[in-house]
């Protein structure tokens, strides 16, 4: 293998200190391997497998199955609003009216909750605290209606969401602008 190959090593592996290859528990929000992403910032594709080892053993190692729901940041893709069930994306306009929003902001406020959870109430990120359908974090939790105990509730979950944006960006144009450039808001 090359140095700054992949070859037939995918994702969630990184090398120990010694540069034999070691599983990881992979730190992405639903990472899928095969896509060419790691799932370590520490790993670095300059870094060459040993020899005696291959895909099989990799795989044999490898500490779980992923989906594939996001790329690279040079591969990233949109997400279709579609996406979100119809219950959530109703949960959504009630928050929106209960938090005094213009309805005109409901399909951006839509499309960031799209790229954040998929319309996934109580959506957890493994590697971090966000939570819920717009994926704040634990310092943000106390946004939402009953803080923590919101979770679970579309309706409540949007309205922390909906406070986040506004709070942050005052609107849900410049948020949506700001997750396109940066895959995070």
């Amino acid at each position: 293998m090359q140095p700054g190959r992949w070859g037939p090593l995918r994702g969630c592996q990184r090398p120990s200190r010694t540069l034999s290859w070691t599983a990881w528990p992979c730190s992405g929000r639903q990472t899928a391997c095969a896509s060419n992403r790691d799932c370590s910032p520490f790993f670095r594709a300059s870094v060459a497998a040993p020899s005696n080892q291959g895909a099989k053993s990799m795989a044999a190692t490898h500490p779980r199955t992923h989906h594939h729901l996001r790329a690279t940041k040079g591969g990233w893709q949109e997400k279709p609003v579609s996406v979100v069930p119809l219950n959530v994306q109703l949960a959504l306009r009630d928050a929106m009216r209960k938090e005094g929003k213009s309805s005109a902001d409901f399909h951006d406020l839509l499309w960031i909750l799209a790229q954040e959870s998929t319309g996934v109430v109580n959506a957890r990120n493994g590697s971090s605290t966000a939570r819920g359908l717009f994926q704040l974090l634990r310092a943000q939790y106390g946004l939402n209606p009953r803080g923590e105990a919101s979770f679970g509730n579309a309706v409540e979950e949007c309205q922390g969401g909906i406070r986040y944006i506004y709070g942050r960006y005052h609107s849900s144009f410049r948020a949506r602008e700001f997750w396109k450039s940066h895959h995070w808001y």
